[in-house]
């Protein structure tokens, strides 16, 4: 009787060790899959983020032609774009980069489909007073400070998750 009793015992046990094992799996694999989400938005978000690093060595190019021409400068007036990204940065993130009256606009292509043919654009804005005088940049959604003017387009379409908080669509 007592084999019996102690059989039956064990088998109550292993049951619920069973039903606390496959609860914990599952309570992983939901962690699991969220972390998976998280890592992926993040990958995105940090390849997106390389356009930032790339438009401030475009900037000064811009800068650069605007205070030796009294211009600003298009696609066809820097010369080295393909030669610059290609050496120092590899063409792997943009498939075009275009400047208009200063603008430069990154097209991001990249293998992940939330990106894929994205822009963001970066604006010189002047100030109303002194045209000639200090510019600052805007980038994505940003708004035209009061003071400020901006004769270029925005062309920028990527998705306010992959931009910094300053170029996002203000909602």
């Amino acid at each position: 009787m007592d084999r019996q009793f102690l059989s039956k015992t064990l088998l109550f046990i292993n049951r619920r060790n069973f039903s606390e094992l496959l609860a914990c799996i599952f309570i992983i694999a939901i962690l699991a899959i969220s972390a998976l989400g998280f890592f992926s938005t993040s990958v995105v978000r940090t390849k997106s983020l390389d356009v930032f690093n790339i438009a401030d060595a475009f900037k000064k190019d811009v800068l650069s032609y605007y205070s030796s021409n009294g211009k600003m400068p298009s696609t066809d007036d820097i010369h080295t774009i393909n030669d610059y990204i290609e050496n120092e940065f590899g063409w792997y993130n943009f498939s075009a980069i275009q400047i208009d009256n200063g603008a430069i606009t990154f097209t991001i292509t990249d293998n992940d489909l939330k990106l894929e043919g994205s822009k963001i654009t970066f604006r010189p804005a002047y100030q109303k007073q002194y045209p000639n005088g200090t510019i600052i940049w805007l980038c994505g959604y940003q708004s035209v400070p009061d003071n400020m003017y901006v004769d270029t387009q925005n062309h920028t379409n990527i998705d306010n998750a992959f931009l910094t908080p300053n170029c996002r669509k203000k909602v």
